[in-house]
């Protein structure tokens, strides 16, 4: 909850007060000075070594104020990830009154109120003034926000400024990609006017809450003739449209929609948003997505990346490498192999030119082969080589009149270059200083694709999954190892392992750089807590890496999890007696059952009608044993004449299904009679006294001994009781 105006302006007040005091100051001018911020430092951690129950500090600072001389502000966490331990004042002033320095945990904030008092003098620069020191408790993702802000002078003017809050995340911050869908539009048939659509999709959202981006457009080709919302961020509740507009003058799309409370977080894969063209002109367009922003439900950024799309109605040349990519185990070193370098989409080709790069410690280049078009076609002129010390494959052909210029469609062979392997490895076969021109001597425009060779392929693998323990009751945190390898012989690579418990992901752990021929272990905590008991069969996915050939060893199953359902049972409650006089104490004798399959700790209350007789704490239970318990009854106050329910019950473990069994209640009821009624008639009179004298200098295991006939229970019959039967003569139901 963040602090109410009033409790603002009684921050103020104390400021104003401050003021009264007759001291004189004089305020330096921040003319052309930084605007005074109030931050946390540092401003993110996302550490996933931050675990539970591990600490981390960050501080409240203050930098480019002038006149300090009170401060306010409330700092706000998710209690479900941490706690707030320990808090450090470093303030700039060397005397102050402190009016708040709270901390609620419960609530899960920090309430920070001073000002400055003479003699001391008002504060100018940047300084740190509070040293918060947070314990994890959980695992998650919480913003440090700082809200209800106030920076003062020495006469109670507020002092503008900047506020900065913090982020603390403990789990893989993986960032959200904002993409154009369809990337790439190439297509001669969509001339003016007809229209075709784009979608702006987004993947790996993770608690977005609201969106803002602009997309550029080449507007002498494209008029945006529709926009639309996507169905993305409606699928998690109502939404609201800041934002829907387009700037034909500048060719800019402008949308902005968020979500509106309480509508929760959305996550996952979706389109936010569809945008309809219609075609104005021929050529070319980027669609450029710029100025994004995702926000969570806090107003804070979410990571992200962006890829923009593009359309063209002209036919571009094309000018490639063909494969592009081989990747062939069976080639070995000494083998040799070739690539063609191709055009299409050509209209009056009449000279080209181009170089082609390859690794040297990869690669041999050892010849090139040029074809003319047509193939009898004699008027031309050409430079070729291979320059192998700077692995460079150079091609240059002009034809001459009466020679005709190319145009084509589909694609032509200009070139064949050829190979020997070297050694194991791979490299690209980059074209670069690509030059196409036509027969007016103007240059054509073009794209290039480059080639890739790979002797052995690239493979990532799970090698071993472990789980311990492997049999829990829900709440027990599962410790699973994972062991991920890198089974390539050439380049490092990055990838991301998942650990599942059945269908279900623990985690994901991205594994960075990891070089050739390298195992990695990764550890993974399990917090059985929610999951419902049953056999869970753990697994691991390595994320397949690009060109990667056998997935097959990217996913590894091995071994099971049972979550047991605990389970403990009252089977009996003894009472000693089912009949004592008022103020007796006797002894209640529970007995309990660990029916689990662990040992488990738990509690047993033993209780008389609903009202509790005593609590008694069971540890570590083996399964299938039982638990004797002795509670002691004392019956003093309790009315007498009445009988009395004896009961018991244990407490429910998390998990627990089987609960029926956990109250037991006594088939024998104890009756609480009137001190002295020895033949429980319900009345004290002269029958008890001569029960009493009968059974008068018995103890225990006597032929006369009647126990309730020794109404202080001193185990010998005397004078003693006579009096107190005597004491209640006359006394009845």
């Amino acid at each position: 909850m963040k602090l109410s105006k009033r409790i603002i302006c009684t921050s103020i007040l104390i400021i104003l007060l401050t003021s009264s005091l007759g001291i004189g100051f004089v305020r330096n001018s921040t003319a052309q000075e930084p605007t005074p911020k109030l931050y946390i430092d540092p401003p993110s951690i996302i550490d996933t070594s931050l675990v539970p129950p591990k600490n981390f500090t960050v501080t409240a600072k203050v930098a480019n104020v002038t006149d300090l001389y009170g401060i306010e502000f409330r700092l706000y966490w998710d209690t479900t990830i941490l706690d707030l331990i320990r808090v450090q004042l470093t303030l700039p002033w060397s005397n102050y009154f402190l009016a708040a320095n709270q901390t609620n945990e419960a609530g899960g904030w920090y309430w920070l109120s001073v000002t400055a008092v003479p003699p001391a003098t008002s504060f100018a620069g940047s300084t740190t003034l509070v040293t918060f020191t947070f314990k994890v408790t959980g695992m998650g993702k919480t913003l440090l926000d700082l809200t209800n802000t106030i920076l003062g002078d020495p006469f109670a003017n507020l002092i503008p400024h900047n506020v900065g809050d913090g982020f603390f995340s403990n789990i893989p911050i993986i960032p959200a990609h904002l993409y154009i869908q369809p990337s790439s539009i190439i297509n001669p048939e969509l001339t003016p006017p007809k229209n075709f659509t784009v979608n702006i999709n987004i993947e790996e959202a993770n608690d977005l809450y609201s969106f803002d981006l602009k997309l550029s457009y080449n507007t002498t080709i494209l008029d945006v003739a529709e926009i639309e919302e996507g169905p993305f961020l409606k699928s998690f509740g109502t939404t609201t449209i800041n934002r829907m507009e387009d700037n034909p003058t500048t060719g800019t799309v402008w949308i902005a929609i968020s979500l509106v409370s309480p509508a929760p977080p959305a996550s996952g894969n979706g389109t936010l948003a569809m945008i309809t063209f219609q075609v104005a002109g021929l050529g070319e367009s980027n669609l450029h997505l710029y100025d994004t922003t995702l926000a969570d439900k806090f107003g804070g950024s979410l990571l992200h990346e962006t890829s923009d799309g593009y359309f063209n109605n002209v036919l571009l040349a094309r000018l490639y490498v063909d494969p592009p990519v081989i990747i062939d185990p069976s080639l070995t070193p000494a083998q040799t192999f070739t690539v063609d370098v191709k055009i299409a989409n050509i209209t009056n080709l009449y000279s080209y030119e181009f170089k082609l790069s390859y690794d040297t410690s990869f690669l041999n280049g050892i010849g090139i082969l040029i074809y003319p078009h047509p193939s009898n076609e004699t008027h031309f002129t050409h430079n070729i080589g291979i320059d192998d010390v700077n692995g460079i494959a150079f091609v240059n052909v002009s034809y001459y009149s009466p020679a005709m210029p190319i145009s084509t469609i589909p694609s032509i062979k200009l070139a064949t270059i050829t190979f020997q392997v070297q050694t194991y490895g791979f490299c690209f076969l980059h074209l670069y200083e690509t030059t196409l021109i036509d027969n007016q001597g103007l240059p054509i425009t073009h794209v290039t694709s480059d080639g890739f060779v790979s002797v052995a392929p690239p493979d990532v693998a799970i090698l071993q999954v472990t789980a311990e323990p492997t049999l829990v009751y829900p709440g027990t945190t599962v410790n699973v190892t994972v062991v991920a390898a890198n089974l390539g012989i050439f380049r490092n690579e990055s990838f991301n392992v998942t650990a599942y418990y059945g269908s279900t992901a623990i985690a994901i752990v991205p594994v960075i750089d990891l070089p050739p021929l390298t195992n990695i272990t990764l550890l993974f905590s399990w917090n059985t807590a929610i999951v419902p008991p049953d056999d869970y069969v753990i697994s691991a996915l390595a994320s397949i890496v690009p060109l990667e050939q056998n997935t097959t060893n990217n996913f590894l199953a091995d071994g099971v999890v049972h979550v047991a359902a605990p389970d403990v049972a009252v089977l009996d409650v003894i009472p000693d007696f089912s009949s004592v006089y008022q103020g007796w104490k006797i002894n209640i004798t529970v007995i309990v059952q660990n029916q689990g399959l662990l040992p488990i700790t738990f509690s047993v209350t033993a209780y008389y009608n609903e009202t509790a007789i005593g609590t008694k704490n069971v540890t570590d239970l083996a399964s299938n044993a039982n638990a004797t318990l002795k509670f002691l009854w004392d019956t003093t106050g309790i009315p007498y004449c009445h009988n009395q329910t004896i009961s018991a019950q244990a407490s429910i473990i998390l998990g627990e299904v089987d609960i029926a069994d956990n109250v037991y209640t006594s088939p024998v009821k104890v009756k609480i009679r009137i001190v002295g009624d020895v033949n429980a008639d319900g009345t004290v009179n002269v029958l008890d006294l001569i029960l009493v004298d009968m059974a008068f200098g018995s103890k225990p295991g006597d032929p006369n001994y009647n126990m309730y006939a020794d109404v202080n229970r001193d185990g010998c019959i005397n004078v003693l009781d006579m009096i107190l039967v005597s004491t209640h003569l006359g006394e009845s139901c």
